[in-house]
């Protein structure tokens, strides 16, 4: 089974939403995907977003600053391509 690792780590809100909603849209059912990343809102949002979408958490470890969040990708999720979706996971920098 395909596994792959999305490196975020230096990424800030909301752009390590946008590529892992992208990555997992663009992965086939079944296959394994690698989050891992620095800023602490983004595990939250990634979390919310795999909820949304109706993927699988495998696991999530945190070590020294990092997170890194294992996640199944399911058939076409309810919620996928919807964009207002980052828009209201990300606080606004005002």
């Amino acid at each position: 089974m395909a596994r792959e690792t999305l490196d975020l780590r230096g990424k800030i809100c909301p752009v390590p939403l946008l590529l892992t909603k992208r990555k997992l849209e663009s992965m086939s059912e079944g296959e394994i995907l690698e989050v891992v990343g620095d800023y602490p809102q983004t595990r939250e949002n990634i979390l919310k977003l795999i909820e949304r979408t109706r993927n699988e958490v495998l696991g999530v470890e945190e070590a020294k600053g990092t997170f890194k969040i294992t996640i199944r990708k399911k058939a076409l999720s309810q919620g996928e391509g919807n964009s207002d979706e980052t828009d209201r996971a990300c606080p606004s920098s005002s």
